[in-house]
């Protein structure tokens, strides 16, 4: 999903200390895919408030969201892994997952933890005190993601550069997984294996994220009106899981959407507002459950519940509330702590003198779609 610190070890150039620039639109295409997860949190928020009254309507919009805004992520994140594990060792690689992931993973999935056993009025579902060994092996909430990135990570760096074979291998398992359905990680990482291995795929052709043919009118028209009518037959057929091998169409067509609109907002000051947006998407995700959620329970205090506004606050909210977040951890100098960083967590805690700290608030941020950072340090 996010732009793991992939993205930064596949943008160095082979020539040590000589670095490629980023793909601005591979940016824009996280920067969508972050605001529509934030928005399909901001949605199962309101349907899990609304239990069985919930609309039907906000039941489809989170068919639609879910069959698409994962799967880009998982492709992404596949393809910018393929580059990386083509220009390092992958023991290197594999070793580098401890602080891009893992760390961030326990440390988010134990703070979300803390605020459900002792903020239960704030959150959905709240959690027990004996339930903080359960991340071990069934992740909290939506920290499933970086569980389920792991888990395919090691692999691909495991079977590399046998990408063919595991990207079968996966979309074996996902039918199998089709036929005898389950739930839980195993099943989750099963799901989305094919969009990650089929980035892994790409890197290793000339693939790119820029596709001019995908951006003109009628392509973007015909795409949207093909996933439009698709997702409304799947909904009439009575579907409700959006990531199977059934919905795979579904997915692609919405996946190649967002590459369509992407490249033609990449020059655009909504494009590269976007792309501000994609390389912040890793703090982004990591915190935007708590804003929205605190946000979420200021509306039901005030006794608003206009459906489009609170979709649109909950929405801004759960994306800018989090880098202000980010903003204020650089400032003290804990991001790398808070695991929101590309660098090992406490090697950014130190007493910087007053100048830099004001030389630092005023450079533009650092790209963090990526947790920490390179395995060749």
């Amino acid at each position: 999903m996010l732009d793991t610190n992939d993205r930064t070890i596949a943008e160095r150039s082979p020539a040590p200390g000589i670095a490629q620039p980023r793909d601005l639109t591979a940016d824009v295409i996280r920067g969508i895919a972050i605001i529509l997860v934030v928005f399909g949190h901001a949605n199962r928020g309101m349907i899990e408030a609304a239990g069985q009254a919930a609309p039907p309507a906000l039941r489809q919009i989170d068919f639609v969201i879910y069959t698409t805004h994962m799967p880009a992520f998982f492709l992404l994140a596949g393809y910018f892994a393929g580059l990386a594990l083509a220009r390092h060792r992958r023991r290197d690689y594999a070793a580098s997952r401890g602080w891009a992931v893992i760390y961030p993973y326990l440390l988010w999935s134990l703070i979300f933890w803390t605020i459900k056993v002792f903020g239960i009025g704030y959150v959905h579902h709240g959690l027990g005190l004996g339930d903080a060994a359960r991340i071990l092996f069934d992740p909290i909430s939506i920290y499933w993601f970086l569980y389920a990135l792991l888990l395919l990570q090691l692999a691909a760096a495991a079977s590399y550069p046998h990408v063919r074979l595991l990207l079968a291998l996966a979309i074996a398992l996902a039918l199998a997984r089709a036929v005898s359905p389950g739930s839980g990680i195993i099943a989750l990482t099963l799901m989305h294996a094919p969009y990650f291995t089929g980035g892994l795929a790409l890197a290793g052709t000339r693939w790119t994220w820029t596709q001019p043919r995908l951006a003109r009118t009628p392509m973007l028209a015909g795409l949207a009106l093909l996933f439009a009518a698709g997702c409304a037959m799947a909904l009439a057929m009575g579907a409700h899981d959006p990531v199977s091998p059934l919905t795979t169409p579904l997915s692609l067509l919405g996946i190649a959407l967002i590459i369509g609109v992407a490249t033609r907002a990449r020059s655009s000051a909504a494009g590269r507002h976007l792309a501000w947006l994609g390389a912040l998407s890793m703090p982004i995700y990591l915190t935007h459950i708590i804003p929205l959620s605190l946000v979420a329970r200021l509306f039901d205090w005030v006794g608003i519940a206009a459906v489009p506004l609170r979709y649109a606050i909950e929405t801004a909210g759960g994306v800018y509330l989090p880098i202000l977040i980010y903003r204020l951890a650089q400032r003290l100098g804990i991001a790398g702590v808070l695991g929101l960083t590309a660098k090992p967590p406490f090697a950014t805690i130190r007493r910087a003198p007053a100048s830099a700290a004001r030389a630092n608030a005023r450079a533009p941020l650092r790209p963090m779609s990526s947790p920490p950072d390179r395995p060749d340090r």
